[in-house]
């Protein structure tokens, strides 16, 4: 449950902003977002809500569509859905901020609200300065051409080809007709999703790969891979785009034994299916006089891609590979290739 009594009071109106204006149209009390957000019913939770509310009220002027209108004893809340917020809102919401950041676009550009007309929105920003987003590798991010980047969008958004020159990871260069599907966020690099002319197997390209894009006048479809049952969040997340799976990659279950590692797969499992076997004593496989030391024994559903083995190589004599024999045998043959290059 969110400790709302010790959140700051720009969160907690920002909290109550988005509630509303997921809500927008809809008459909202302060019980109904307590009830909502499970804070509890407390008096100090109470009195903290019913203030935040009332901040909102005095901060957004009219023109942003906030209204309050009494029923007896009871205020209730709405924001008007012709009003400038909402309209922001249908374009931006508040779950993509985080992802704009990446982007180098504040709160308040992306709103396209007037700091200097409101002070307490333009708050928000330095709430949002304070949030680091931590690279996912130690090499620095590439250079992305901010030509190529407005082609990219303006494709997106006009459901349109691009004539673009793409080189791969060994330095070749190739011209491609493709049309994006959409972007996905890896750490602080951007990749697109799309479908090369004339190929029936979708692609995912670097951003920073695209040496540079035009914008052409032929109109694409997009797949029929994903629709509005399974939208592209769901399609990329099915492919296995945030492990950069191949289509040859198979979910295959694994048998891992880490040695006194891993301990974050309790929280951060490997599958749904996830087993986990702490090991402790005489059963360990490695002899120990630190009374802590454990073993970790993972059985789960993975799909085994190149990915997957950087991870599993990453914990170098921390973990081994029980099972599947394949497996265990490629990174017995890596070892032995890395052990040469030290000889």
């Amino acid at each position: 449950m969110p400790e709302i009594l010790d959140e700051n009071r720009d969160v907690v109106r920002f909290r109550i902003l988005t509630y509303l204006l997921a809500n927008a149209g809809q008459d909202k009390t302060v019980t109904d977002f307590i009830k909502k957000m499970g804070f509890g019913n407390s008096r100090a939770i109470k009195r903290k809500v019913q203030r935040a509310f009332q901040d909102l009220v005095e901060q957004l002027t009219p023109e942003y569509g906030l209204q309050r209108a009494m029923q007896g004893n009871t205020a209730k809340y709405r924001i008007d859905k012709n009003a400038e917020l909402y309209r922001a809102f249908q374009k931006v919401k508040p779950e993509t901020v985080l992802q704009l950041l990446k982007q180098r676009l504040s709160y308040t550009q992306v709103f396209e609200i007037n700091p200097a007309q409101h002070k307490w929105l333009a708050s928000l920003d330095s709430l949002l300065a304070r949030i680091y987003i931590a690279p996912d590798t130690q090499l620095l991010p590439a250079i992305e051409d901010e030509e190529v980047v407005a082609s990219v969008y303006q494709s997106l958004a006009e459901q349109k080809y691009l004539q673009l020159s793409y080189e791969n990871s060994v330095g070749k260069t190739s011209e491609l007709l493709f049309l994006p599907w959409g972007l996905m966020f890896k750490g602080l690099s951007t990749y697109v999703v799309g479908r090369k002319k004339g190929e029936r197997t979708h692609r995912l390209l670097a951003l920073y790969r695209i040496k540079h894009a035009n914008l052409t006048q032929q109109a694409g479809v997009l797949s029929d891979l994903f629709s509005e049952n399974q939208g592209f969040q769901a399609f990329c997340e099915q492919q296995g785009f945030a492990v950069f799976a191949l289509p040859t990659d198979q979910k295959i279950e694994v048998n891992l034994r880490f040695f006194k590692s891993a301990g974050h797969l309790a929280q951060m499992k490997l599958a749904n299916n996830q087993k986990l076997i702490r090991i402790t004593g005489a059963s360990c496989r490695r002899q120990s006089t630190d009374p802590d030391y454990f073993e970790l024994e993972v059985v789960a559903n993975v799909l085994i891609g190149r990915k997957f083995k950087e991870w599993l190589r990453s914990f170098g004599a921390e973990v081994e590979v029980i099972s599947p024999e394949s497996l265990r045998q490629e990174m017995i043959s890596e070892l032995h290739k890395t052990l040469a290059n030290y000889q």
